[in-house]
């Protein structure tokens, strides 16, 4: 984080020419993606799940049982499209216990042309965050 933030921000905000929201969008998913939804969360089982960080990881336990460690969740943009997959398939359960229905397409695809924009620059602050713990790891992920 002390090396790969500065880094990324500073290219981010330079070269983008991104507005103060877009450039704090970056940095929030950037930062909860190296806490939070990193690619060691294919060992969330292995937490204690009465501790702080095994509270954060309670909803990706089911993630760390599908997935081995450093196996695919290490790989670049393939092990970060798995947990934002894993990602939308529980607030799609979610949505189904409180409404009753999955989102409809048309809501989806509305609320995508409206936050294209802040959409990707999440992903993009989060494919980075990646990046940075993939190459922090040090160790070619195997399969």
């Amino acid at each position: 984080m002390l090396l790969g933030y500065p880094l990324g921000a500073f290219l981010f905000f330079h070269y983008y020419s991104a507005s103060h929201f877009l450039f704090a969008l970056f940095s929030s998913s950037f930062l909860l993606s190296t806490m939070i939804l990193n690619p060691d969360l294919d060992i969330a089982n292995t937490f204690k799940l009465f501790s702080v960080r095994g509270m954060l990881t309670l909803p990706f336990r089911p993630y760390s049982y599908v997935f081995s460690h450093r196996g695919i969740s290490h790989f670049p943009l393939i092990g970060t499209l798995t947990r934002l997959a894993y990602l939308a398939l529980i607030f799609s359960i979610v949505f189904l216990c409180v409404y009753g229905q999955i989102p409809p397409k048309e809501y989806v695809i509305t609320l995508y042309e409206k936050y294209a924009v802040p959409f990707w620059v999440v992903v993009v602050g989060i494919i980075y965050a990646d990046l940075c713990h993939i190459l922090l790891d040090g160790k070619k992920a195997t399969t």
